[in-house]
Order: C-alpha cells, then structure tokens, then sequence
C-alpha cells in the first residue's frame, strides 16, 4: 500500500511538470501552456500516446510554445485551424511555434485528426 502511495505521488509530479519547456523555430499565432508561469516563458506541449498534453495551453502573446513529439516512431504534426502555424510532421524531434496575435488557436494533427488541442494566447 505504501508503495502504491509513492508511484502515485510521484505520478503526480511527473505530470505536473508538463507544463515548462524550451523554445527555438517558427513563427505563429499562439503559445502554450495551462496556468504556469506568465509571461513569454516558454511552454511545451507533449505528444505521445496520440494525444496532445495538455489539451489547452494558456500563454501572453510572444511567448513561445514547444511542442515536444514523444510517441515512438509514430508521426505526428500540429496545423492551427486557421494555418497560423504548423509544425511539420516529426517522429522524435521539437518543433517550437512563437504566437504574437490574441485569440484561441485549435490546431490538429492532420495525419491523425482525432488528435486535437486548442493554444490560447491572452
């Protein structure tokens, strides 16, 4: 039971640290990010398992927003509805996105369209 408690807190802040990121590339309408830090801190988010993490991310205008491709060697790309910014399709690599306009930017990947997620850049 005990061990049970441990992987769960430790679960906890494993998850919890999705959050943060790194920056470098393109250039975009949004950011990401869910509650964190303010400002242009750079956010991540995370593919894998077919599923961007976190779905919504919140970050100022200019801030940066990496998306960090993790599911294997499975394809994956991130296209704004609105083609503001797209990634290109990566296995195991970052794409990084600077979001300067205000708004709400869904965004999918293409290549697996149930794969969707919103970037909201305040």
């Amino acid at each position: 039971m005990k061990r049970l408690a441990l992987m769960v807190a430790a679960a906890v802040i494993v998850l919890g640290a999705c959050g943060g990121g790194s920056s470098s590339g393109g250039s975009g309408a949004g950011g990401s990010g869910s509650g964190g830090a303010q400002g242009t801190a750079p956010k991540t988010v995370v593919v894998k398992g077919y599923k961007f993490a976190p779905r919504t991310l919140t970050v100022q205008a200019g801030g940066k927003v990496t998306f960090k491709f993790d599911d294997g060697q499975v394809a994956h790309n991130a296209v704004a509805k609105d083609k503001s910014f797209d990634t290109g399709t990566k296995t195991q690599e970052d794409a990084v996105i600077t979001l300067d306009q205000v708004g709400k930017f869904p965004y999918t990947c293409t290549l697996h369209p149930t794969m969707k997620g919103t970037i909201v850049v305040e």
